[in-house]
């Protein structure tokens, strides 16, 4: 028995579909759809397939999609705080930390 946790398979379909879903390209109802069912088959099969327990797929998808949501969320300020001010900042300020000097970057609206 190997240490799947998390399933990573799941992890990368999610982060495509949070991807996806921030940058616009799921607002067409019939593209959602399909990418939609493309991914929950795919993780229907990862279960199906026995190689990742229940459990691994459902922490794929804490990390892989509610995750990403929830900085998401903040980083556009749709949820206030303390935390939200600072993730804001640091999209907007992303040498605080090592980042590209000299870009021009902007929270999205």
């Amino acid at each position: 028995c190997g240490d799947l946790v998390y399933s990573g398979h799941v992890g990368c379909t999610l982060i495509c579909m949070a991807v996806l879903h921030k940058h616009g390209f799921l607002r067409r109802r019939l593209a959602a759809l399909i990418v939609w069912a493309v991914a929950i088959v795919g993780i229907y099969f990862t279960i199906a397939c026995r190689s990742h327990y229940t459990v691994d797929v459902v922490l794929a998808m804490y990390f892989g999609y509610f995750l990403p949501e929830w900085y998401f969320l903040r980083s556009r300020g749709v949820v206030k705080g303390r935390l939200s001010r600072i993730i804001r900042w640091l999209e907007v300020k992303p040498e605080a930390f090592g980042g590209a000097r000299g870009l021009k970057q902007t929270v999205p609206e």
